[in-house]
């Protein structure tokens, strides 16, 4: 590079700086407007963004109105389902406890049953052995005495004689201990 053209870029650089000298003389020289320049176009502007933004706020107060019933219904729906599950829940519950109940009940009958069929069977074989323990009595009165226990009876008590002494001795040999009824056993052909 040749002398001359470095002097022409340091005069050109020197011009520019002086130009933005100038324009930021320039600038700082304009007056900025003031707030009651700018009302009126602030007051127009503001009622054009007021007519434009109401159609806005309408349609949002309406979707925050129709969110606002559809959470409110979406929360009585969610209380309705809730309530009817813990009813539906409360009804399997007692029919549950019925149904338990009710087998129970049908269990303790079967068993009350059973045991009344038990008990009638016992008082059934209770009644035969004694009819057979008293056919037994009859029988022995009748070989060992024949009619005379029978007439006795009907007389009343009676001092011990000989012959009763001996009686009761022969059912003792007859009819030893552990026998069930022993002493009635004794007692009726004797008729004591």
């Amino acid at each position: 590079m040749i002398l001359a053209d470095q002097i022409d870029a340091v005069s050109k650089r020197k011009k520019q700086k002086d130009a933005v000298k100038h324009l930021e003389q320039a600038h700082s020289s304009v007056p900025y407007p003031s707030l009651g320049n700018l009302l009126p176009f602030l007051i127009v502007r503001g009622t054009l963004a007021c007519i434009k933004a109401i159609p806005e706020a309408i349609k949002t107060a309406h979707d925050l109105k129709a969110q606002e019933a559809a959470r409110l219904l979406a929360e009585k729906d969610a209380i309705e389902n809730e309530k009817k599950e813990i009813a539906e829940e409360k009804v399997r519950r007692e029919k549950s406890k019925k149904e338990r109940f009710e087998k129970e009940k049908q269990r303790k009958a079967k068993e009350m049953e059973r045991r009344a069929a038990q008990l009638k069977e016992i008082q059934e074989l209770q009644a035969r052995r004694k009819e057979e323990e008293e056919d037994d009595y009859d029988e022995l009165e009748e070989d060992l005495y024949g009619d005379v226990t029978k007439k006795r009876k009907n007389d009343g008590p009676r001092p011990w004689t000989e012959e009763d002494m001996l009686t009761l001795t022969k059912l003792l040999a007859k009819f030893p201990g552990g026998t069930s009824n022993r002493w009635d056993r004794k007692m009726i052909p004797s008729s004591r």
